[in-house]
């Protein structure tokens, strides 16, 4: 039985032709200004909240542990608080991304 003869059931994806020669993300079409304003709310986004929490940690240690305000050295607790800014930004842009109607072509 060759390839080309393989019946296709009902409810099997079906493949999507797809251009090898083109790199990756090339099929993308995104209007030029969605990159450029992405670029700057996310990393906005991710300082302001980097600050925020890790003055919250500072804030908590200085009340709970007593460290010294002055003490500038990094603790686990703003290591947590500074991935966790990072975490809580990374679904932004891809949400907002798809949300957006900066693609060429889209129909709504």
């Amino acid at each position: 039985m060759s390839p080309q003869s393989v019946p296709v059931l009902p409810g099997a994806p079906r493949e999507v032709p797809v251009d090898t020669a083109k790199p990756f993300g090339a099929h993308l079409s995104m209007r030029w200004w969605m990159p450029v304003v992405l670029t700057i709310v996310v990393v906005v986004a991710i300082s302001t909240l980097q600050l925020l929490l890790v003055y919250v940690a500072v804030l908590l240690e200085v009340g709970l542990v007593n460290k010294d305000p002055a003490d500038g050295s990094l603790t686990p607790l703003t290591y947590l608080a500074t991935n966790v800014a990072i975490v809580l930004v990374a679904p932004c842009p891809c949400s907002s991304w798809r949300g957006s109607r900066g693609f060429r072509g889209d129909p709504h």
